[in-house]
C-alpha cells in the first residue's frame, strides 16, 4: 500500500516473508468449509494475549489428500473457560471424535487458577476430551518449521483456507517475516505483522499431522529423479 498508493519508496531486501509459497489465488478458497460429517481438528497457540486456534479438516479420498482451514477464534485476555465456551458452542457435537494440537509449551506453562492445572489439561476437561485426542509433539524450530510449511505449500494437492471465515489467518500467512536464520519476527507485538499466533496455530498443524506426507513426498521425489 505505502508503495503503490503513496509512492513510498520500500526496501524489498527487507521484506522476507515466512510463507513464501503462500499463495492467494491457490490457497485462499470457500470450498474450505466445516462438514459435520468429517473429524473435526483443531490447533492451539496460547500467548499471554490472545489465545488462538484454527479449525480444520484433514481427509483423504479417491482423488488426494486435503486440507481445510474453515474457522478460527481469538480469545483476549487469555480465558480458557472462554476459549472452552466458545468451541463447544460451535462443535460440541463433534468434540468427542475430534483432534487437538497446538503449542507443545502448553504442557509446561501454567496459569493462576485454584487448580495451577496446565492449559491442555483445562481443555481436555472443560471440552471432555481423552488423552488420546491430543496430539503434541515438541514444537519445531522456525528454521524447519518454515521448510516444512513452505514445502507443504507448494506441493501439497489440496490445502485451502477460507478467506472469509479465516481472515486472521490468510492475514498472517501473507505478512509475516522472518529474519534472515528463518525466525519469525515477533519482540514488537504492536506490528500486527509480528503477530503470529494464528500463523504459529498453521505451523503446528503441519508439524503434527504433515510429518509422513512430507517424508514420503520427498523420498518419492528423490526416487524419480
Amino acid at each position: 500500500v505505502r508503495q503503490e498508493i503513496y509512492g513510498d519508496l520500500i526496501e524489498a531486501s527487507a521484506i522476507n516473508p515466512f510463507f513464501t509459497q503462500y499463495k492467494a489465488e491457490r490457497h485462499e478458497s470457500l470450498e474450505a468449509v466445516f462438514n459435520p460429517q468429517r473429524q473435526l481438528f483443531m490447533s492451539i497457540d496460547f500467548n499471554i494475549n490472545p489465545f488462538c486456534v484454527i479449525f480444520f479438516h484433514y481427509w483423504r479420498d479417491t482423488i488426494c489428500e486435503h486440507i481445510h482451514f474453515f474457522d478460527e477464534i481469538e480469545i483476549k485476555n487469555g480465558s480458557i473457560p472462554q476459549m472452552v465456551e466458545e468451541i463447544k458452542l460451535r462443535y460440541n457435537n463433534q468434540l468427542p471424535n475430534c483432534r487437538l494440537t497446538g503449542d507443545a509449551m502448553g504442557k509446561r506453562r501454567e496459569i493462576v487458577e485454584r487448580d495451577n492445572a496446565s492449559y491442555y489439561m483445562q481443555l481436555q476437561r472443560g471440552l471432555g476430551i481423552r488423552d488420546s485426542q491430543l496430539q503434541l509433539p515438541a514444537n519445531p524450530t522456525h528454521e524447519n518449521s518454515r521448510a516444512d510449511c513452505n514445502y507443504v505449500l507448494y506441493h501439497f494437492p489440496d490445502i485451502k483456507f477460507n478467506p472469509d471465515k479465516c481472515k486472521g489467518t490468510c492475514r498472517d500467512m501473507k505478512i509475516i517475516q522472518c529474519d534472515s536464520h528463518g525466525s519469525i519476527l515477533k519482540s514488537n507485538r504492536k506490528d500486527i505483522a509480528q503477530n503470529s499466533d494464528y500463523a504459529d496455530c498453521v505451523r503446528y498443524a503441519i508439524n503434527t499431522y504433515m510429518f509422513d506426507f512430507i517424508k514420503n513426498h520427498s523420498k518419492n521425489s528423490m526416487r524419480h529423479r
